[in-house]
């Protein structure tokens, strides 16, 4: 920030851009010698220089807090419930998964440091979710609709979502790490389609409760209801260290990723539409590892995944048939 010293009126710099000067409690263009924080104005070039700074980081602070709480919606509005919660170290930012909903399947850690930001943490989280028939959890589109499955209530003391800074930059800095290329290798050899975790939301304690019949937005007033802990996988007991109980991944962000191993000259098919792709040559000869990333993964795509079939066709159907059944004959309202 530009100043003049002499009176703290804004000033004009090189560029011929007006800077003002601003501070925490009014970062706005009305700001004069006259606001609260410059009642009393710095006496020495010192103090002048102190309270600058004072504010430049007040400011700053600001934009970054604005700046995540954006991000923040933004991601939220993208984390995939998991049909079944994961031990909270089961996953890390920045893992190439060949399937998310199997700890067994084929997948790589980070071999190189990622940015990653705790964009919120929230107490006493509660919300309402869906759950099939085989007690599979998924996310409620239309909290109106109870006919996708039963209504249950999640909570939990405490809900964390962590995020890559940078999905992308994050995942340009892997594909040219040398192991994470020979992992790609491998997997495009296999024709295996991969998911990259840019995004994992953690609960505290939870727990859930059944709706009896339609009162999905009722929660508060159901009264005392029986709470069921939630159930973890645990493919394997290597991945959960003991101590590791109470905090559990209950919803993560997922990018897709296709990887493929061919000729130079091979075409693109319309499949690959939408990827980003870097190409690398492969041991001096004619062939070349593609990489591509793709888009942020779908509710319906990890549905397909976990085999949750949600008829749509059906439950309109349903509708229509109720809506004519309230209505009787020829418009007439049936007895």
């Amino acid at each position: 920030m530009v100043f003049d010293k002499s009176n703290m009126f804004p000033t004009t710099t090189e560029r011929g851009t007006t800077q003002l000067p601003v501070h925490a409690g009014n970062a706005g263009p009305n700001v004069s010698r006259y606001s609260p924080a410059f009642t009393s104005p710095p006496r020495s070039h010192t103090a002048w220089r102190h309270m600058s700074m004072v504010r430049q980081v007040c400011v700053e602070e600001r934009y970054i807090h604005i700046r995540d709480a954006t991000v923040f919606a933004n991601i939220m509005s993208q984390v995939l419930v998991l049909p079944q919660p994961l031990p909270a170290s089961s996953v890390v930012l920045g893992q190439l998964l060949s399937n998310p909903l199997d700890l067994r399947s084929t997948s790589m850690k980070p071999t190189v440091k990622l940015v990653c930001s705790k964009l919120n943490t929230q107490p006493c989280y509660e919300d309402v979710i869906f759950q099939d028939e085989e007690g599979r959890f998924f996310s409620s589109l239309d909290k109106t609709n109870t006919s996708l499955g039963r209504s249950v209530v999640l909570t939990a003391d405490e809900v964390s979502l962590t995020a890559l800074a940078d999905p992308a930059g994050a995942f340009e800095a892997l594909r040219h790490d040398t192991r994470t290329q020979a992992f790609l290798r491998k997997s495009a050899l296999r024709r295996q389609p991969l998911y990259f975790v840019t995004g994992i939301q953690k609960l505290l304690n939870a727990s859930y409760r059944i709706l009896p019949g339609k009162e999905v937005f009722k929660s508060k007033t159901t009264g005392r209801q029986s709470k069921s802990p939630l159930h973890l996988r645990r493919d394997s007991a290597e991945l959960e260290p003991e101590g590791d109980t109470k905090s559990t991944i209950f919803a993560v962000e997922l990018m897709k990723v296709i990887c493929r191993v061919g000729a130079k000259a091979e075409p693109h098919t319309l499949k690959d539409i939408g990827y980003v792709w870097t190409y690398h040559t492969l041991d001096n000869s004619d062939l070349q590892l593609s990489i591509g990333l793709g888009k942020v993964l779908q509710p319906k795509e990890l549905r397909a995944l976990a085999g949750i079939v949600i008829d749509e066709n059906l439950r309109r159907e349903r509708h229509v048939h109720q809506h004519y059944e309230a209505e009787g004959l020829g418009g007439f309202p049936s007895n």
